[in-house]
């Protein structure tokens, strides 16, 4: 079953290579979705199954 999941995540996260990090570990999981950019840090939506959004770990 496909769930989705919106994260933020607050601070600076821009320049210390936070996207492709995201990326990767979306990539891992077999994930889709978006990384957005705000003044207040970054916005995740991702969607995917069950089991893998569980093990979707972004420390």
């Amino acid at each position: 079953m496909q769930q989705r999941r919106l994260i933020t995540v607050s601070g600076i996260v821009q320049g210390v290579g936070f996207r492709p990090f995201v990326y990767q570990q979306a990539k891992r999981l077999l994930l889709s979705g978006r990384v957005l950019n705000n003044p207040q840090g970054v916005k995740i939506d991702v969607q995917g199954g069950m089991i893998a959004l569980s093990n979707l770990s972004l420390s």
